[in-house]
């Protein structure tokens, strides 16, 4: 290595201490319960004292976080994510041929991609330090459909797109060394939107309907951090 990269590489390393800035990394999986909300994925059948999963439904995200952090505790992350849900009996979003009287329920699953960002806010507690934060991300996704009736061999899918933010606080578990690990109570906000549907012929869209992302999360992340914290 020659002399002048190592007097950059050097001149970079310490403009980067005197900064105050830190490097933080985290990965992390984060479980929801969400709202189906009242019209297109909710369960068509709910009564007056509908069970809890005919209102709600189950999604599970795997994420990836990086940035920095400031010597007075701000914080400023950039986020990927990759979500899996579950929206079992839901309705249908097509109509059938008038002669065909169906079941109407479908099984729906969604995979989702998002990426955004992510602010928040050392905080003290007397075990350790946390952070509390608000997050926003553009989410693309795919819903794919098993309707139960087995009229239509062809599985409905459909392209979705929307936003999504969180308000969370994570909460220190267990430090070791530049490495810890947090739980984060959280509640999420957003939507899905169709933005067009595979659906089987002989057959009329009802979209676009809207899949609803408002509910509550508790997750689980491990975090590095260039320095450890004291």
């Amino acid at each position: 290595m020659n002399a002048s990269l190592m007097f950059i590489l050097l001149l970079a390393g310490t403009s980067w201490e005197g900064s105050g800035l830190t490097l933080q990394l985290q990965i992390g999986y984060t479980p929801a319960i969400l709202d189906r909300g009242n019209k297109g994925y909710d369960y068509p059948s709910a009564g007056l004292f509908p069970e809890l999963s005919e209102v709600l439904y189950c999604s599970h995200t795997f994420s990836i976080k990086a940035g920095v952090k400031t010597r007075e505790g701000w914080e400023l992350r950039g986020i990927g994510s990759l979500t899996y849900a579950a929206i079992p009996k839901s309705g249908i979003n097509f109509t059938f041929p008038p002669e065909y009287s169906p079941i109407g329920l479908c099984d729906w699953t969604s995979h989702e991609l998002s990426l955004g960002a992510e602010l928040g806010h050392r905080v003290g507690f007397k075990w350790g330090k946390g952070s509390v934060y608000l997050g926003l991300e553009g989410v693309w996704g795919r819903l794919s459909g098993e309707p139960w009736d087995t009229f239509y061999v062809m599985t409905p899918t459909s392209k979705m797109l929307g936003i999504q933010g969180h308000f969370g606080l994570g909460i220190p578990l267990v430090s070791f060394g530049a490495f810890n690990s947090r739980i984060h109570p959280m509640l999420k906000g957003g939507f899905l939107k169709e933005q067009s549907a595979n659906i089987p012929p002989r057959t009329e869209w009802l979209g676009p309907y809207t899949l609803s992302k408002w509910g509550i999360a508790l997750g689980l992340t491990l975090n590095y951090n260039e320095r450890k914290e004291k």
